[in-house]
């Protein structure tokens, strides 16, 4: 099957697909800036510890399914709106 012919969905879960991976990797190779280990209260003294490495993970697959279903819908909603318009003009 040629990729022009995939449902627009289809396309929008690629696109997420690869923009959460990528999103991930870039947080896991800066997790010291993401996920600082001792971050900073509002009163300047650190914090307790509450960036462990498994919140650290559950955090990059929850980005990770949020960027593929974000990329679903719009390619959906954009389906729906260039068909709509696409029967308007025919």
């Amino acid at each position: 099957m040629n990729w022009k012919t995939w449902p627009y969905w289809v396309k929008g879960l690629l696109i997420g697909f690869v923009a959460g991976i990528l999103f991930d990797l870039y947080a896991f190779y800066h997790k010291q800036e993401l996920f600082s280990e001792y971050p900073q209260c509002s009163i300047g003294t650190p914090c307790p510890l509450i960036f462990e490495p498994i919140l650290m993970y559950s955090y990059m697959v929850v980005s990770f399914i949020c960027a593929t279903l974000l990329g679903v819908i719009l390619g959906y909603l954009y389906d729906k709106i260039r068909n709509r318009r696409i029967a308007k003009i025919t």
